[in-house]
């Protein structure tokens, strides 16, 4: 009798410290994507970095160059719209970003926005988009030029950017 309450009870014992390590374990790595899930991204292309370097050492003095900023951190929506209107408004702007932002941090403005427009801005689907993005950046007051990509720009083409 006495066995086969010892038995039971380290069985017990045993399941129980299975039960423990598998909770810690869950807790541990809930949640956790898969090891090797995520790689590590280009910010930019090789294009939009050459151009980004020209534009930087154009910069004016007291101004910086921001590069691929979110729709949605440059233009508020009213808080009146509530609800899935809100949402309806929201969730595309959260979904696209720009090129270069021109900033002023001693105003806290947005001076001018930037897109590079190389050969994928022919496409219908990149049309319909940037004709988005320049009414939503117009109904906002915000200055927006799209400038077509090539290999150098001239001194005066870049501080023209900046105007």
């Amino acid at each position: 009798m006495n066995d086969i309450i010892s038995t039971n009870m380290g069985i017990t014992i045993l399941v129980s410290i299975i039960i423990v390590v598998l909770i810690v374990l869950w807790m541990r790595y809930a949640g956790r994507p898969a090891r090797g899930l995520y790689q590590p991204a280009k910010l930019m292309s090789a294009a939009e970095r050459d151009f980004y370097l020209q534009l930087q050492r154009a910069c004016p003095a007291g101004l910086v160059l921001l590069a691929k900023i979110r729709l949605a951190d440059l233009v508020t929506i009213p808080a009146s719209l509530r609800g899935k209107e809100r949402f309806r408004i929201f969730a595309p702007l959260a979904q696209k970003h720009v090129d270069y932002v021109v900033w002023n941090p001693a105003t806290n403005n947005v001076v001018k926005i930037i897109e590079l427009n190389d050969s994928s801005h022919h496409l219908m689907e990149r049309r319909q988009r940037d004709i988005y993005i320049r009414n939503v950046l117009e109904s906002a007051g915000l200055s927006l030029i799209f400038v077509v990509l090539k290999r150098n720009y001239s001194a005066s083409e870049l501080a023209g950017f900046f105007r």
